[in-house]
């Protein structure tokens, strides 16, 4: 019954807070198939979700990868932008554990593009900030810059702490450049804001 595959899915989700992997991914295993017998395609993508993250947090990046692609192609079908949108985040994460840059990148822009196609200023700001952050894991700080600056013009009420996030990869950014002054700068406004949160 659905019921069931929803009480199953929670259960899998508390065993993966928990940190039992293995009984997340039975809990998770027996609601997919309980949600693909009642043909409940929300059901369904909600649990392949939470199987993505354990998969992922259990090391199997594969299976991740794997799963959450399931999620996307879902997603995108039920017509779920936000959800296509995290799924995408989640895939470029994994991508980019796998040392998949390219890969990573593309994900990263495309879930860049729904954000902005759903109008979700705080799934932009981070989409923003996570392709920032892979340049500057790259080396390639200039363009990391001009996705924080985009970033920091979308402030976000609803989520200072990826605000504060931002202004700390800028100080990252133009100190990678040797711009300390710069970097001081932005450093210091990310720090004020991080204690200010931490109040």
């Amino acid at each position: 019954t659905k019921g069931m595959a929803y009480s199953l899915l929670t259960q899998s989700f508390c065993y993966f807070r928990l940190a039992d992997y293995k009984k997340a991914l039975e809990s998770g295993q027996e609601s997919l198939q309980l949600f693909e017998d009642l043909n409940d395609l929300l059901g369904k993508q909600r649990v392949l979700n939470t199987l993505g993250m354990v998969y992922a947090e259990s090391g199997d990046l594969i299976g991740a990868l794997k799963t959450f692609l399931k999620v996307q192609k879902l997603s995108h079908f039920i017509v779920d932008l936000q959800a296509e949108a995290d799924a995408l985040n989640n895939l470029a994460i994994v991508y980019g554990y796998l040392s998949d840059h390219v890969s990573s990148l593309e994900s990263y822009l495309h879930s860049l593009e729904v954000a902005r196609q759903i109008g979700s200023k705080q799934a932009e700001m981070k989409a923003l900030i996570n392709i920032a952050t892979l340049f500057l894991e790259q080396g390639k700080s200039a363009e990391s810059l001009d996705y924080l600056k985009q970033s920091l013009e979308l402030k976000s009420e609803e989520d200072p702490h990826t605000y504060a996030i931002a202004l700390s990869n800028i100080a990252r950014a133009y100190s990678a450049l040797e711009d300390y002054p710069q970097a001081l700068e932005y450093g210091l406004q990310g720090l004020a804001m991080m204690e200010q949160l931490d109040d």
